[in-house]
């Protein structure tokens, strides 16, 4: 729910490089079906503050999807877990079986069957102790063939973005 503002950078935090993007996202209701009037939603500005897109978690029945839109505000893509039983609940064999990763799939505009992604967004397992005693989560992006680098931007972005919303918990 809470509003932050996210500076991406080239090198390390002892090694600041020049700034690659920005993330902006206002405080919105969390992700949970039925917020038409209070969708979560995220802003990307490229180094000179130019938008460059956004993402926004649209109203849902039963598995959230993020749909990634570019600057004219076009859906792009697509991100969702993969699900089975008619789009009814995560498949938990999409990646094999206890293979610890939570994936989420890339789609184009419109799609969501399998066979139908064209990358993936993979939440890795980094141990129990990392797991069950801090917040720090771990991801791997494999990119759509043949896209540019403000849509590598805004995929990255959106991955920021599901894992505050979908993965941080509170400080309770």
């Amino acid at each position: 729910m809470r509003a932050f503002t996210q500076t991406i950078w080239a090198g390390t935090k002892n090694d600041r490089g020049e700034t690659l993007m920005t993330l902006h996202k206002d405080l919105t209701c969390n992700a949970s079906p039925c917020t038409c009037c209070c969708i979560a939603a995220i802003a990307f500005k490229d180094k000179d503050g130019v938008s460059i897109g956004s993402a926004d978690v649209p109203c849902y029945w039963f598995l959230p999807k993020v749909s990634v839109k570019g600057p004219t505000g076009q859906e792009e893509f697509a991100l969702q877990q993969p699900s089975c039983c008619g789009g009814l609940c995560v498949n938990p064999m999409a990646e094999g079986l206890c293979n610890c990763k939570l994936p989420i799939y890339i789609y184009p505009p419109g799609k969501g069957a399998a066979g139908e992604e064209i990358g993936k967004i993979i939440k890795l397992w980094r141990g129990l102790g990392t797991e069950a005693f801090t917040d720090a989560t771990s991801f791997k992006i494999e990119f759509p063939k043949d896209i540019d680098a403000p849509a590598k931007q805004r995929l990255l972005g959106s991955t920021m973005f599901i894992n505050m919303m979908f993965f941080e918990s509170g400080n309770e």
